[in-house]
């Protein structure tokens, strides 16, 4: 008898329900950003003339996409070849070394491979071949799709290679190396790409191992006490030298111009080995970082070892050497390594010091500069270490900014990978999935109806996902009010709480993805007990 009237008026209010409701949802988007077409980066500096220059785009605002971790710290640039991520590391805690391979969309390490020594200097990607010199010589080349083992050579015997990055021109393998015991015994070696053999070495006597830059069959790079010098890249035979431009950093070369900085704080421009032009940095300023060159500029940074002088950006004209524009920085603490140039925009990294001196607690800030006039246009951080630096070149490809960082929290060191994307300003997919239109009894469908009918408690499920940026909570009100949130698809929330008599709801759910954008739904239901 009981259960009769438990049905009967579960039945006249269901009619009484339907009679006057109807269920509503209200979306609420935004317009999306166009994204770039590839320009993969496969080395150091983007190409073995050392440009920098990329023809992607780079986003007007950004966010995080990702960011990983690796085991050892991190003073290699990435490289990037068919939408994977590579880059080298090194544990002195170990004496080991790792190259580690990436996805550029979701982070996700797809291998590492262990040296077996500390890696410095940054890989080098031609046709699916991955190259990549250790600090004391062990030269290897593995396969860049699978990390398999394909083979390696010892070069030399107490060298070292902390700077020097691979060029790989047609077929041959160009690197610089120093001596252990820091005389001017380095060497220059052209290695065979299939197998690692030595075609050439020429002992240059050098005791800096830049990176070699290689361009129409000459290679140029530090040659006898770090002065400028091109060699035939055939046989490694000196064509010219210029004396007294002594290497500070590595050389970049336009046709035959070559771009590069010195010991004595100059950028000089040398042609045929003779200085074309030079500019003479300023007082307590040194050039520290290898110039770059894009839309008829020469670009670099300049470091100043005084804690009372900011870091600036430098842009010479390529042609007579003058002064474009410059740019202080507002933090102290090092300009990062190289810059990158792509789209118009000037990307470099600093390591600032928010309690420097005297504590290394330093952040890293990812700036980026309108190439043509210096306008700051954005800056980001990263970095999640106590104490963060990044002594590197960003990577430009794809419409994304890569960058590489070392991380310190006390005796903890590992590197930082992060890739940062144009700012999502699309919503998040969104859909109400129960109740739907129908009688639910206990938490269970009996039939449809013109609009939700609830009678006891209910789960409430909600499907809400983004493909770019991933999601990252779903909130549950109820009238208005707040009463739950869930970051695991798929997003539930039990409603037994006991209702009002007035019986009219609002079930509203907003969705949020990790860009920070929302969408939201709301749904009219009516419920008992």
């Amino acid at each position: 008898m009981l259960i009769r009237k438990e049905l009967t008026v579960i039945i006249i209010l269901v009619f009484v329900g339907t009679c006057v409701i109807s269920s509503t949802a209200r979306d609420i988007e935004k317009s999306s950003i166009t994204t770039s077409s590839n320009d993969w980066w496969p080395m150091i500096c983007h190409d073995p003339a050392h440009s920098g220059y990329s023809t992607s785009t780079v986003p007007n605002e950004v966010m995080m996409q990702w960011k990983n971790k690796t085991i050892g710290f991190i003073e290699s640039s990435p490289s990037i070849v068919n939408g994977r991520l590579f880059i080298t590391t090194a544990d002195f805690t170990n004496c080991k070394g790792y190259l580690y391979c990436y996805d550029i969309q979701t982070g996700a390490c797809l291998w590492m491979y262990d040296g077996h020594d500390e890696f410095f200097s940054s890989p080098t990607i031609v046709n699916d071949t991955v190259f990549a010199c250790t600090l004391n010589g062990n030269f290897y080349c593995l396969n860049a799709s699978t990390g398999a083992y394909l083979w390696s050579v010892k070069l030399g015997s107490h060298l070292l290679f902390e700077d020097s990055s691979p060029a790989v021109v047609d077929g041959r393998i160009f690197i610089c190396s120093t001596k252990d015991d820091g005389s001017y015994n380095g060497s220059i070696f052209c290695l065979n790409a299939d197998d690692g053999s030595i075609i050439w070495q020429n002992s240059s006597g050098n005791n800096n191992d830049f990176s070699p830059a290689v361009v129409n069959g000459k290679l140029y790079a530090a040659g006898f006490h770090n002065q400028l010098s091109c060699y035939d890249s055939v046989d490694g035979d000196l064509l010219w030298m210029c004396p007294g431009v002594e290497l500070y950093t590595h050389p970049s070369v336009m046709n035959e111009t070559v771009f590069v900085g010195t010991q004595d704080g100059r950028i000089c421009c040398v042609e045929n080995g003779s200085i074309f032009w030079q500019y003479q940095a300023p007082t307590n300023y040194l050039i520290t970082n290898p110039p770059i060159f894009a839309y008829g500029q020469v670009y670099t940074g300049l470091y100043s070892p005084s804690v009372s002088m900011s870091d600036k950006i430098l842009c010479l004209n390529e042609k007579t050497g003058k002064e474009y524009w410059s740019r202080s920085l507002e933090e102290k603490g090092g300009v990062g390594y190289i810059p990158a140039i792509a789209d118009g925009k000037l990307i470099i990294l600093s390591s600032y010091g928010y309690n420097y001196p005297p504590a290394f607690d330093r952040i890293i800030n990812v700036h980026c500069y309108d190439a043509m006039s210096g306008e700051s246009l954005w800056s980001y951080e990263v970095g999640e270490g106590k104490d963060n630096y990044a002594y590197n070149s960003p990577a430009i490809t794809n419409g994304q900014v890569f960058i590489c960082t070392t991380e310190i929290n006390d005796n903890q060191v590992w590197g930082g990978v992060y890739c940062l994307k144009a700012l999502e300003y699309t919503a998040p997919y969104l859909r109400i999935l129960k109740p739907e239109n129908a009688l639910y009894v206990r938490n269970r469908k009996m039939f449809p109806l013109r609009a939700p009918f609830i009678v006891g408690a209910i789960d409430i499920e909600v499907n809400a996902s983004d493909n770019l940026s991933g999601m990252k909570k779903v909130e549950f009100y109820i009238d208005n009010q707040l009463v739950s949130n869930d970051t695991v698809s798929l997003f539930t929330w039990n409603w037994n709480r006991r209702t009002p008599l007035h019986w009219n709801h609002v079930i509203k759910i907003i969705a949020y993805n990790n860009a920070g954008n929302q969408t939201t739904k709301e749904i009219s239901v009516r419920k008992f007990f």
